[in-house]
């Protein structure tokens, strides 16, 4: 039996050279915690915790929190861990937020660990491989002049990306105009989804989906901020475009409100945010209870949360779409060994090797350390 001996954290910052500006905000630097699991057989295992704006809350919930909760477990004890670690907090009220974050890093490098030393990758543990490629659409393309939006998404389609997202929020003739303008570049066989970050309030929204409904729009994504369970219902019943959501959820419990008090069709857990890779399959169990679909939320988040999102889409078989991020992210592109599998086609390949299927190169950690 392997033992747990030692829990790190690594706080990583990433400043960029073009910003992210999407509705109500903007994104200068990309943060992530990594979470370092080592055994006494020496393999380590790496996970991330999604950390906006700071990873010194993330890592001092791991170090001081969760790493007594580890020593000297056995990691192929995952489900135990998770209720544990879930239960220290949740009885004191903290059964969302940095907490869950923290817990989604520690848990995606329990799997990645399992992987390791069974030699097998983590989708195989799951329960086995329902694809061989997923359907990857490019994210996104974010607020730009109209002459840049075509060139964007001409040269997108051009790569073989069969389905694009681009973000919205300025305004519903605004938005329309840069839809209508990326709908005519692209033609109509191509996913066009379109991504508010919370963006509007109801009424807005219904507007805009109403007037999206003739384009073609694949999914409309956050058109409320993630408490107005009541505007996703109202949006929803609005008979405009398909819903999609949950990438500021945490765990089964905040998924089930919004499943089962909407009509969100797309539902898009982020695996280093919603409680990892355990939490997530029974998310995605309850999404098949409701006939609601899976695409996973990658974000600004770095390699890990994206190869584990990999894996989780691998194996369930009411996956939809794969979100691959075209924006620059030295987190995500500048940590590995190896790149990440790529599209081509508009498809991405599953890796077969152990674990998550990449390798975290520590000598580039140092660069980006917090």
């Amino acid at each position: 039996m392997m033992k747990i001996t030692s829990v790190d954290t690594i706080g990583l910052k990433a400043p960029l050279k073009n910003p992210w500006k999407a509705s109500g905000f903007l994104i200068t630097e990309t943060t992530s915690t990594i979470v370092r699991i080592t055994t006494d057989t020496g393999l380590t295992g790496h996970g991330e915790c999604l950390s906006r704006f700071t990873t010194k809350i993330t890592s001092s919930i791991v170090d001081h929190i969760l790493k007594p909760i580890l020593i000297g477990r056995d990691p192929f004890d995952v489900e135990i861990i998770w209720n544990d670690m879930f239960n220290t907090m949740r009885t004191k009220g903290h059964s969302k937020g940095f907490f869950i974050e923290a817990m989604s890093g520690v848990d995606i490098a329990l799997w990645d660990l399992m992987g390791k030393a069974l030699q097998l990758p983590v989708y195989k543990l799951l329960g086995g491989k329902s694809r061989d490629t997923v359907e990857a659409y490019a994210s996104a393309l974010l607020f730009h002049d109209r002459e840049t939006l075509k060139r964007e998404a001409n040269r997108l389609v051009e790569e073989g990306y069969t389905a694009i997202k681009m973000k919205v929020g300025l305004g519903l003739e605004e938005d329309l105009a840069n839809i209508l303008t990326v709908r005519s570049e692209v033609g109509p066989t191509i996913k066009i989804m379109v991504d508010a970050n919370s963006g509007f309030r109801a009424p807005e929204a219904i507007l805009l989906s109403k007037a999206m409904a003739a384009h073609s729009i694949y999914w409309f994504e956050e058109p409320v901020p993630p408490d107005d369970i009541e505007g996703y219902t109202v949006v929803g019943s609005a008979d405009g475009i398909p819903l999609a959501a949950g990438e500021s959820e945490f765990t089964r419990f905040g998924f089930r409100d919004l499943i089962t008090r909407s009509s969100t069709l797309f539902l898009q857990p982020d695996v280093a945010r919603a409680g990892g890779i355990t939490e997530c399959v029974k998310i995605a169990t309850l999404a098949s209870t409701f006939n609601r679909l899976i695409s996973p939320h990658i974000g600004a988040s770095g390699a890990i949360c994206a190869a584990a999102s990999l894996q989780l889409a691998a194996f369930l078989p009411h996956f939809t779409m794969f979100e691959d991020m075209i924006i620059e992210n030295p987190l995500r592109t500048g940590i590995t060994k190896a790149p990440l599998p790529s599209m081509h086609g508009g498809l991405i390949p599953i890796p077969d090797t152990p674990g998550m299927g990449i390798e975290i190169d520590e000598s580039k950690l140092s660069e980006y350390r917090e």
